[in-house]
């Protein structure tokens, strides 16, 4: 496993830990009554999803820049989304810190990921070319006579 992204990401999951503690204690809680519940259960959802995403790309153990991308990009989701999910429990002031951490953070991971997987398919899509290349050279190849370049009965067979 990638021990660097591990550690990166339990080093994540402290801060992340300890700043919802400090938010909590030091921000006004809000009133049951004002409590969007639909709301926690889809942040808690999507929080949810991008934990199994992060660990998922753990996993992977790659090393390109592309797994790195996108490894940040969910982290920059995850740290949105767990602002997100203590804005529904208290008033989180100052406000300004409420949308850097929430709006900016969100908006950040979505473009992050998304041009990690625009260089993945472009990696992909160029690897597909070469694949369809080396293809059509061996089944020339192997439809040939390697010496007088005609056909041979392998390519009779086939094509009659």
């Amino acid at each position: 496993m990638n021990t660097d992204r591990i550690y990166t990401f339990f080093g994540l999951m402290l801060i992340l830990l300890s700043w919802s503690v400090w938010i909590l204690q030091n921000n006004v809680a809000l009133a049951a009554e004002l409590i969007n519940y639909n709301d926690v259960v889809s942040e808690i959802f999507a929080i949810s999803f991008i934990l199994m995403m992060l660990i998922t790309n753990i996993r992977i153990r790659s090393n390109s820049s592309n797994s790195l991308m996108f490894f940040v990009g969910l982290a920059c989701l995850l740290v949105g989304h767990v602002h997100d999910l203590m804005d529904e429990f208290v008033d989180i002031q100052p406000q300004w810190l409420s949308l850097i951490l929430e709006n900016i953070a969100n908006n950040l991971g979505i473009i992050i990921v998304s041009v990690a997987i625009f260089k993945w398919s472009n990696r992909y899509k160029q690897q597909l070319k070469i694949l369809q290349k080396q293809k059509i050279e061996l089944t020339k190849a192997s439809n040939t006579d390697s010496l007088s370049n005609l056909y041979n009965r392998h390519f009779l067979n086939t094509e009659f």
